[in-house]
């Protein structure tokens, strides 16, 4: 699985997500496989949210070891409430 770090991630338009073995893996708009999402301390552990901001879904997250935090576009519209 590919791995992309925070910056990279936070230029994706995000069609999916999970959580396995505490690990988020995003898959992004128009991709097949999904990606693993390394932060920069070298974790990949995430807190994650969902949030609309200025009308647009994001997946709030912030890395569990260091703090680092990024909004990560989601497609499909605003978040559901």
């Amino acid at each position: 699985m590919r791995e992309v770090d925070l910056a990279e991630a936070s230029r994706l338009l995000v069609a999916a997500w999970r959580i396995e073995d505490g690990v988020l893996h995003v898959t992004p708009s128009g991709a097949d496989e999904p990606l693993l999402l390394r932060c920069a301390c070298r974790r990949c552990h995430w807190i994650v949210e969902t949030r609309t901001t200025g009308g647009t879904a994001v997946l709030h997250i912030r890395c569990h070891g260091c703090g680092r935090s990024a909004d990560l576009r989601l497609a499909g519209g605003p978040a559901a409430g």
